[in-house]
């Protein structure tokens, strides 16, 4: 279906966010305008650098807006040039603005550590500030970092190059099975087919999908390695010690908690996992499990689909022990049209919420009407509700919280759905549709698809760093040898499967390492989730928790829900927790 065909309703209202064409050209000469305010301020004295910090504030809010405005214009329907063209044109005014306010930032780097200790305790700015003073030690000097920020588009070119291939150059033409004709596209297969009861169905677009993808292999393959060069690069130019420590500054962990976390994973949950493909293999009757079996639903027989009336009843209704006014104000996601999960020809695939500061979130995804989707669309709003909580008490400057409590609230938000749909199962049946549903949406999507990447990703940059020349191939090669070293001999693995790595756009973050905030987000969101639907002295710290946006550490925020990341405990706990989950399915 073309974009034009869809129902309007299933489409999200970016007027809220901008209006019209002129509207996004005014703001962007209003930030042209406060940078050059902000160049002629003399920064001397505690009232002159609040003042400076202001302006820069507004700065950022405009950027944030303008930003979220070119990623959501053009993410419904890649395939729109006009839309494209106009999109390009913010992203380069965008990209100049980001060469100029190096003049702007360079102030803030120049200050002595006395005053950034001092204002480190502000109330409003205060870990903006903090994170300057992390960062100081890697800061290359006003001329060096412009340079950077004007070689900023050809530094991004990966990411350019692997949108241009996935959503433009990357066809698919229909194949056959039998006497039918089935249409493929990257949404069919990835929100469809995958999950698709028909074995025959089911494997037939799994290979006829990977065919396609191998004509490309080489193309974005080279794209990706020239960003893991990319960013080693960084690294040693800005003085890491590795660049594990640059890439893992946004998500303020060690290396060691990342590395046990991945590590942890692949010993503790593997057996776990391969003992639920198995169930999967016996429900639908399967001479073998294959790779491409692994996304069924555990519930053959459940044919049962929601209207997105009814998915927002049962959301409101999970979510009741967060409050009226958080209840509230999810939603408005509905009548307002935040969310766009219409089905329709170069649409971005999977699900993103992008929350432009102190206006409200943006929700994309494909609606099936299945299960699955309410906990997307839940986990979706969870960052609509994190960011608003956020938002209405930080600044800007503050609101981002580290890379590893991200998907927190979002994660936390499933687990909420799934213990309310528990104490509503009426019988034994019921309860099995309900586990097998969270394990696999919940914890198969996050805890496997994303911890597979991550781990994965991890031996790219090992190699890397380690000085192997590693060309297109290589890379299927080490996603191949991660799957077998997860699943073992209890799965069959094609050649093929090396190839899923093209599928993620998450490993072409700015911030880098965004597969692997699914786990560690969904570790704190296990142990909550019985507990924020039982206690509401627990559910008033996290609603504190998600004010407090980026004003903290992951550990900080962690702890004041009682959870101690830095240790594998709590991870150990949350697997734990799957294995009982997986052992009454394999009771049933």
């Amino acid at each position: 279906m073309q974009r034009n065909e869809v129902n309007r309703q299933e489409t999200w209202d970016l007027s809220h966010l901008y209006p019209n064409k002129e509207t996004v050209k005014k703001d962007l000469d209003q930030v042209q305008s406060l940078i050059q305010k902000a160049k002629e301020v003399s920064v001397q004295g505690e009232e002159n650098l609040l003042h400076y910090t202001k302006i820069y504030e507004e700065i950022q809010v405009l950027l944030n807006h303008l930003m979220n405005f070119e990623e959501l214009y053009v993410s419904t329907d890649y395939t729109d040039l006009d839309r494209a063209k106009f999109a390009n044109q913010v992203r380069q005014r965008l990209d100049d603005f980001q060469e100029q306010l190096q003049e702007v930032e360079a102030v803030f780097f120049a200050l002595e550590e006395d005053v950034l200790e001092k204002y480190g305790q502000d109330p409003r700015y205060g870990a903006f500030f903090q994170r300057i003073q992390r960062e100081k030690a890697h800061y290359l000097g006003r001329d060096k970092e412009e340079m950077l920020k004007a070689l900023a588009p050809v530094l991004d070119l990966p990411v350019q190059i692997y949108e241009a291939a996935k959503f433009k150059d990357l066809t698919f033409p229909d194949f056959q099975l039998g006497q039918k004709i089935y249409p493929l596209s990257f949404s069919l297969y990835e929100d469809s087919y995958a999950y698709h009861p028909d074995k025959d169905l089911r494997r037939g677009a799994y290979v006829n999908f990977s065919n396609q993808l191998a004509k490309y292999e080489e193309s974005m393959g080279q794209a990706f390695l020239a960003m893991v060069k990319r960013d080693l690069a960084l690294s040693k130019l800005r003085g890491y010690p590795s660049v594990f420590d640059y890439m893992l500054r946004t998500h303020q962990i060690s290396r060691k908690i990342y590395d046990d976390h991945l590590d942890t994973i692949m010993e503790k949950l593997a057996p776990i996992i391969r003992d639920y493909a198995q169930i999967l293999k016996a429900r639908y009757n399967l001479d073998e499990m294959t790779y491409a079996d692994l996304k069924l639903s555990p519930n053959p027989q459940v044919e049962k689909t929601y209207s997105m009336e009814e998915a927002k009843d049962l959301i409101l209704k999970a979510l009741a022990p967060y409050g009226e006014d958080y209840v509230n104000y999810v939603s408005r996601a509905f009548p307002e049209r935040w969310i766009d999960y219409a089905d329709n020809e170069g649409k971005s695939t999977g699900g993103f919420c992008a929350s432009p500061y102190q206006v409200h979130s943006y929700i994309l995804m494909t609606y099936r009407g299945l299960l699955s989707d309410v906990f997307t669309l839940v986990h979706e709003l969870g960052h609509a509700g994190h960011f608003h909580r956020a938002s209405d008490h930080q600044s800007i400057l503050c609101l981002e919280p580290s890379l590893y409590f991200v998907e927190s609230p979002s994660t936390t938000n499933e687990l909420v759905l799934k213990e309310y749909l528990l104490k509503e199962a009426k019988t034994p049946e019921e309860r099995q549709i309900i586990l097998g549903e969270s394990i696999a949406n919940t914890y198969y999507h996050n805890f496997v698809t994303h911890f597979l990447e991550a781990y994965f990703q991890r031996e790219v940059y090992r190699a890397i760093e380690g000085g192997e020349a590693l060309q297109a191939k290589d890379l299927s090669r080490i996603f191949l040898e991660t799957l077998e070293k997860f699943f073992g001999k209890d799965i069959v693995i094609p050649e093929s499967a090396g190839l899923t790595w093209m599928r993620q756009p998450h490993y072409y973050e700015e911030s880098g390492f965004y597969s692997y905030t699914y786990s560690a987000g969904l570790s704190l969101g296990t142990l909550l989730g019985s507990r924020l639907t039982e206690d509401p002295e627990t559910c008033q710290k996290w609603l504190e928790v998600l004010a407090m946006g980026g004003s903290q550490s992951p550990q900080d925020l962690a702890g004041r829900v009682g959870i101690d990341i830095t240790s594998t405990k709590p991870l150990e706990k949350t697997i734990s927790i799957i294995k009982s989950m997986v052992d009454e399915m394999k009771g049933a």
